[in-house]
């Protein structure tokens, strides 16, 4: 039933969209019944005389169900939670069937940051992360980063971690930029609350999405975020550069791995011309080249003309113009590179 004639909006009369005479990009409505237009005009009629009510919150999740992506209307959501002092638990619940059904829109990872934040901060304890405790809420709504989480919060931390793993695999999308911000938002706004056993975890469940696609340049560089930006790393930079090459051993040609390889000894200030990695990447290239039917890996043999041209060694420029041959779709790049070398 369109909102228009409904019993329990009687009282306000729907407000079209007005576009001006000359509207330059109109958008184009049936001119029949159509539900998305019904609720935007009762949507104004709402905001025009700025009620907050549970009526205007079930009529934002209408719209939103048909365009999650409007942001005015998330917006006036959240400002109807928070004067309202609703149950945000609930409203978590919701956002996890929305965050499953809407997982690469944009607002509706802002939303959930926004009750996350917003329950981290709270009195009452998130109690049990398979059936949450009820909290409600009665403050402003915030814009900007939230006060510091309660220590009772770090179970809703724990939940949001597990939601998004579970996520990952329900969706099959393991690379969704959405999902990965938000993630490294909970990890750096919960990180003082966060125990070893936590960190453990959660470098456990980076190398079982490394070791199930080893490509992943999303999990890599969560990886790098979590050692190097947190702070987690707690074996040597030389076991980690350990580490790394026996992953790039497995895929000599993964840009992802050889991309980290380079972030953190860049880091760390340290060259490209580290003996281990140097001698790695020369046996990767005489390996491959001694075969008939294979070309060395390209990131190892760029590896050796950036670390010569580090070093002003004239071989760098043999190495570009060998790169230019075998990769012809960026011969330019790999000539510009050679002029370097020769002119350094």
């Amino acid at each position: 039933m369109l909102y228009a004639e409904r019993d329990d909006f009687k009282d306000l009369i729907p407000i079209p969209q007005d576009e001006g005479p000359s509207p330059l990009a109109p958008i184009n409505y049936s001119q029949k019944c159509n539900p998305h237009r019904d609720a935007m005009d009762m949507f104004r009629a709402v905001v025009d005389i700025n009620e907050k009510s549970e009526r205007a919150l079930g009529l934002t999740e209408d719209i939103i169900r048909m365009n999650a992506g409007h942001y005015t209307v998330w917006h006036y959501r959240t400002t109807i939670l928070v004067e309202l002092g609703l149950d945000l638990q609930s409203e978590l619940k919701l956002m996890d069937e929305l965050s499953t059904e809407f997982l690469k829109s944009y607002q509706v990872w802002h939303h959930r940051r926004l009750c996350v934040g917003l329950l981290a901060t709270t009195t009452s304890p998130f109690a049990d992360k398979n059936c949450p405790a009820a909290v409600t809420i009665s403050s402003t709504p915030q814009t900007s980063s939230p006060p510091p989480p309660l220590p009772s919060s770090i179970d809703l931390a724990r939940y949001e971690l597990q939601f998004i793993a579970n996520l990952f695999h329900a969706t099959e999308d393991p690379k969704n930029y959405h999902t990965w911000v938000y993630r490294q938002w909970i990890l750096t706004y919960f990180d003082k609350l966060f125990q070893d056993q936590d960190r453990h975890h959660e470098l456990e469940f980076i190398e079982s999405l490394i070791n199930d696609d080893i490509y992943n340049n999303s999990v890599w560089s969560h990886r790098f975020f979590c050692l190097f930006k947190l702070g987690w790393l707690h074996t040597s930079l030389e076991a980690e550069i350990e580490y790394v090459l026996i992953k790039i051993g497995i895929a000599p040609s993964n840009m992802s791995s050889w991309n980290y390889l380079r972030g953190i000894l860049k880091v760390n200030r340290k060259g490209l011309n580290q003996q281990r990695v140097l001698q790695f990447s020369e046996t990767l290239v005489k390996a491959k080249s001694a075969s008939d039917d294979m070309n060395p890996p390209l990131p190892a043999l760029e590896w050796l003309a950036d670390a010569a041209l580090e070093d002003k060694n004239p071989i760098a420029t043999k190495h570009y113009l060998t790169l230019k041959d075998l990769d012809p779709i960026r011969r330019h790049y790999w000539t510009w590179k050679s002029h370097l070398a020769l002119s350094a």
